[in-house]
């Protein structure tokens, strides 16, 4: 009889497991007949329940070492936090060619001189294993393809978006340390998500601080203002979609979407910018042109620039398609320290199903010293986002800086109880804060839903072609006052400008705006 019931666990367990004696393939060379999910989840399947709530830590990957490990099960979104250590960055290939994707990319796009002496001093590296059930495992699936034999093969493949670079170089010539975050996808491509540089040695070389400071130009230093001009600003991603326009026109619209944005940031003279809704999306634009971030940089010469992905959007029937989204801080003047908390969900609650974080960065700004500049996009549930804002708050007390800047988009209106905690009108959660709102420091609040023309111009910032509410803002704590805040992005498209404004933007007649949010600037004396 025992015989009999063990020899039946054999065949269960062996019924159980039928995929075990394929090989596995997470990555693999071109196939004759191509490799084809075949639908089937062998673990991690998403849109399913999720049995844990994930909590997390403060992290800063670029001092991430092998034996002060995070606790944090996510790295961000649907991706697992699984650091690799090279125990050799000079001999390790995929290294060294992610270190001279960053030293191309710092010749052809930062405003610094690069000498041929720049090394490679520290590597941290990411594979971007991806999970489907909020890091409780890792998401396998199995694949075919048609071998040049013309029969069907099959394997299993842990899904994985490719690798991110966490990267130091130091250029001892010039006195710099350079941290450089690169992306290396699916088609083989490199992407620079992260680059900033301060100096190597403060007061090591005077000439060479000053220089960083003011960004390689004597008039630009002499001319820098008085007090920081502080920029929030929802970037709407990568909309349009191919439905308004076709794939064929897609391109080419988004483009003059993101020009039609950037005049305005070059026009409203910002110091440091914090972005939100920036997108890296696999299926649009070209290899290697797929990062938003990107985008925005060339666009914007003269910025070093931070970029951390939030949420991930995964495709149940191509679960390789990398779409994610994130905030992304720029700024003119030294960027000496990043790092980001992701913030807590109930992946549960349809409102809330999209990780959220709180990037963070710490800015060197000459004649004011160091600023702590956080940008947010908070959550469609009203009980997370009220729980997050608390999080953030308790990240925010942890900062340094001379003064503290809150910038996001964060759904919510100034009459809700999570923005009147934070702009210290409020207790919430048991906790107060000591922040005020920028917007109102200079202005009166208009009345929710005014339509007074005056109102809906200059005083709501959502959405652009029919304004209506203030969900975007520019907070802050510690030393400075508001010498100006205003709100840009009215305007579409100059030939644009008498098509309807009532058929929505995501129409194909719509005017052009920028956003579907405004911007917020605020200038600090």
């Amino acid at each position: 009889m025992l015989l009999v019931l063990l020899a039946g666990l054999a065949i269960f367990a062996k019924a159980q497991h039928p995929f075990d004696d394929l090989p596995r393939w997470d990555f693999w060379s071109p196939l004759a007949g191509g490799a084809r999910f075949t639908g089937r989840y062998l673990s991690s399947e998403p849109g399913g329940i999720h049995l844990k709530r994930q909590s997390f830590e403060p992290i800063d990957l670029f001092q991430l070492r092998e034996d002060k490990p995070s606790t944090n099960a996510l790295l961000y979104g649907s991706v697992l936090l699984d650091p690799i250590f090279p125990a050799d960055v000079t001999t390790d290939l995929a290294v060294q060619a992610a270190f001279q994707a960053a030293v191309g990319s710092i010749k052809t796009h930062a405003n610094v001189h690069v000498s041929p002496e720049i090394k490679l001093v520290q590597a941290t590296v990411f594979p971007l294993k991806v999970t489907g059930d909020n890091g409780e495992s890792e998401m396998s699936i199995l694949q075919d393809s048609t071998g040049a034999d013309g029969r069907m093969y099959r394997f299993v493949s842990h899904v994985t978006f490719g690798f991110n670079f966490y990267l130091t170089l130091e250029d001892a010539k010039f006195n710099l340390i350079h941290r450089v975050v690169v992306a290396l996808d699916r088609e083989a491509e490199h992407n620079v998500f992260q680059h900033t540089f301060s100096p190597l040695e403060k007061g090591a070389d005077e000439e060479t601080n000053e220089a960083v400071e003011c960004g390689l130009s004597e008039d630009e230093c002499s001319a820098a203002p008085s007090g920081p001009r502080i920029l929030s600003y929802n970037v709407w991603n990568t909309n349009p979609s191919s439905d308004v326009y076709g794939a064929g026109r897609r391109w080419d619209q988004y483009a003059k979407r993101l020009d039609h944005l950037v005049e305005f940031v070059k026009e409203a003279q910002a110091d440091i910018i914090g972005f939100q809704e920036v997108r890296y999306d696999g299926v649009f634009g070209d290899p290697a042109n797929h990062a938003q971030v990107k985008h925005l940089a060339d666009r914007l010469p003269g910025y070093q620039y931070v970029y951390q992905a939030a949420m991930s959007y995964i495709n149940s029937r191509m679960p390789h398609e990398r779409i994610e989204e994130g905030p992304s801080i720029l700024s003119r003047y030294p960027v000496v320290a990043t790092d980001y908390l992701l913030l807590s969900r109930d992946p549960n609650d349809p409102n809330d199903s999209h990780q959220r974080l709180c990037l963070h960065a710490v800015v060197d700004y000459p004649r004011w010293g160091e600023i702590d500049v956080y940008v947010t996009h908070l959550s469609l549930s009203e009980r997370s986002r009220e729980q997050t804002k608390v999080e953030i708050w308790e990240y925010m007390r942890q900062g340094k800086g001379k003064t503290q800047v809150l910038l996001g988009d964060l759904n919510s209106e100034p009459q809700s109880l999570g923005i009147r905690f934070l702009s210290g009108q409020a207790e919430l959660l048991g906790q107060t804060t000591d922040m005020k709102d920028a917007w109102l420091e200079v202005h009166k609040e208009a009345k929710p839903r005014s339509t007074d023309p005056d109102d809906r111009q200059h005083k709501f910032t959502f959405p652009s072609d029919n304004p209506s509410k203030r969900i975007d803002f520019v907070l802050y704590r510690g030393e400075g006052r508001v010498k100006e805040c205003e709100i840009i992005g009215q305007e579409p498209t100059k030939d644009t400008k008498d098509f309807p404004d009532d058929v929505g933007m995501l129409h194909a007649s719509s005017p052009v705006y920028a956003s579907d949010h405004r911007g917020v600037i605020a200038e600090f004396k």
